[in-house]
Formats: structure tokens, sequence, C-alpha cells
């Protein structure tokens, strides 16, 4: 069905004003060829709607110096009461400053991580729009099994690891996925529903998540 200029241009400020309310912008250079500009957006901006995006999904956050990053993980760990810690080779500098009862993984068997408290690794990236965190199996990050087995994820984020976009996520994470890199993305603790629309969480991966962001 032919749409005449009137009803295309009613169409196109539709699209503008929705776009308005979701705090975007649109660009009618060309009336057939609109472009959609996101504002302009602060680091802190940025940060904050990133941790707000995990409390929604009933993330616990915390922020802190990259100096104080030892001893708040530790504290963590403290407040938790956790005695076996997993973690990948990738950060075992930063968690020889934590503690004795932590592991790296050296290939732990499922039994083992299966009886871990919980890991802490940290992040590929982190997307500010819908509050998610991707991980590429880089040594800091470790195998997929130790962020999944465990019933308990610390993840660690650097604050220039926060980027604002989903598609600017899919970006950073091209290289990894050309090279055949094990992805993963997490939004929020592992959750999912039955037949009758009863909530689960833990099913494929840890029912609790905490994020800390670092700068």
């Amino acid at each position: 069905m032919a749409v005449n200029n009137e009803s295309k241009q009613k169409i196109l400020q539709s699209i503008q004003l929705a776009n308005a309310m979701a705090g975007q912008e649109i660009v009618f250079d060309d009336p057939a060829n609109a472009t959609t500009v996101a504002p302009a957006e602060s680091e802190d901006e940025r940060v904050n709607r990133f941790c707000q995006r995990l409390r929604d999904y009933g993330v616990i956050v915390h922020q802190c110096r990259e100096d104080e990053l030892p001893t708040k993980i530790q504290q963590r760990i403290d407040e938790k009461q956790f005695r076996k810690i997993v973690y990948p080779k990738g950060i075992i500098e930063l968690m020889r400053s934590v503690g004795d009862e932590t592991i790296c993984d050296t290939n732990l068997t499922t039994d083992v991580l299966d009886s871990a408290d919980g890991v802490v690794t940290a992040c590929a990236l982190a997307i500010a729009e819908t509050g998610t965190i991707a991980l590429d199996g880089s040594s800091d990050q470790g195998r997929r099994a130790i962020s999944l087995v465990p019933d308990w994820h610390l993840c660690i984020v650097r604050t220039e690891q926060i980027v604002a976009s989903v598609e600017e996520g899919i970006k950073g994470l091209e290289h990894a996925a050309k090279h055949g890199a094990p992805i993963t993305l997490i939004s929020g603790p592992s959750a999912t529903a039955d037949i009758e629309f009863h909530r689960v969480q833990g099913v494929h991966g840890p029912r609790n998540l905490e994020v800390i962001i670092y700068s």
C-alpha cells in the first residue's frame, strides 16, 4: 500500500515523539531516511544508569576506588561468611591480597566448583543501556563453568569498561567473537519460570550476583 508524504510525515513525527520520551533526539534530514542520535552522556551518568539497571534486576552493587578493591572484596566474602571462593588465574595477584582461603581455578572439577561458596571474576565489558555484563573467557574471567556453577558471583567492573549501548557492546566483543571466544552475557542473577510462571532462580547459573564498580 502506498503511503503519501503527509501520512509519512505523521508517522515520522510519531517516531520523533516516542524517541524524545525515551531520551533520544531524532533527526529528519530526509524524511525517508530518519536517523536517531543519542544525547551526550557523561561517564558518571553512564555508570549511574548501569547501576540502576543492575538494581532493577536485584543485583547488589558496590562502588570503590581501585586501591580499595581488595578490601571491598574481602568485606563481601567476610560478610557472607564464605570460606571457599574460586577465581581465574588472571586475577591471582588481586586475590592474593584478599586472603588465603581463595582457590585459583586450575581446571577444577565440577564437584569442587559445586562445593565452592562463590566465584570472583572480572569482565570483558558492561552495557549501561541493559545492565548487561559480558564475559569472554579471558584470563581474568576464566572458564565459563566457574561463573555458572557456584551459587554466588562477585564481578568486578572498571568504569572504563561500561559502554552506553548494546551496539557499542557488540562492537567491543567483535574481536573475541571472531576468535571463537565463549561469550557469556549476564543480566542479573540466573532466573527462569516454570510452567505455572513461578519464578525460580539459580537454574542456569548463580542465584546471587554482586558487582563492584571501581575506578
